[in-house]
């Protein structure tokens, strides 16, 4: 018996690590946790078309809440230099010449007053997740496809186009107070919700 042991002990390993990962496959050994999440609402706001400099105001003062912002193909039409100054002004890693990279991304994660994380990108895809209040927020920017998504707990809220993707979370109440786009077509800045 041994000696036949001896021998074989290879193929005996192999078999037992092929068995695992087949048992492991069909569900016998390994049972997933379940991640319960309840639905998170979305309200229609009365915000009308504001300029950004005059959103990012608002949304960056206001308590209890949540901005995450995702964005690609962002140039001096849309962060000017007057939202360049506040961003910076406030934490947010912004490029100082927007008109000399085309395809750049910026993901931003605000909650209460500071950053949480922030990251500014030249021809790469960006990604950040994290955990906010038990909720998993994922902020991607895919920079040669030219557009950004923001999920929450695996579901697009964003409006994901190019320009800058802004959700504003509201972290006593778990709702989501707005959903919305800057971006620059056509020689004028969009809005979209």
């Amino acid at each position: 018996m041994l000696k036949h042991l001896k021998k074989y002990w290879l193929e005996y390993v192999f078999f037992i690590l092929l068995l695992n990962a087949v048992l492991c496959a069909i569900g016998f050994v390994h049972e997933e946790l379940p991640i319960e999440y309840h639905e998170i609402k979305k309200i229609e706001n009365e915000w009308g078309e504001e300029p950004l400099d005059k959103y990012l105001d608002k949304v960056l003062g206001m308590k209890n809440c949540t901005v995450m912002m995702a964005g690609t193909e962002l140039d001096e039409n849309i962060i000017s230099k007057e939202i360049y100054e506040k961003m910076k002004s406030v934490g947010i890693p912004v490029m100082e010449d927007w008109s000399q990279v085309r395809k750049n991304g910026l993901i931003v994660l605000w909650s209460n007053g500071e950053v949480i994380d922030a990251k500014c990108c030249e021809g790469s895809p960006i990604s950040y997740g994290s955990y906010i209040n038990q909720h998993y927020v994922l902020l991607e920017g895919y920079v040669y496809f030219g557009f950004a998504s923001i999920y929450l707990d695996d579901v697009l809220y964003s409006v994901s186009d190019s320009g800058l993707n802004i959700i504003v979370f509201d972290e006593k109440k778990e709702i989501i107070i707005d959903s919305v786009n800057f971006d620059y077509v056509n020689g004028k800045i969009n809005i979209k919700r």
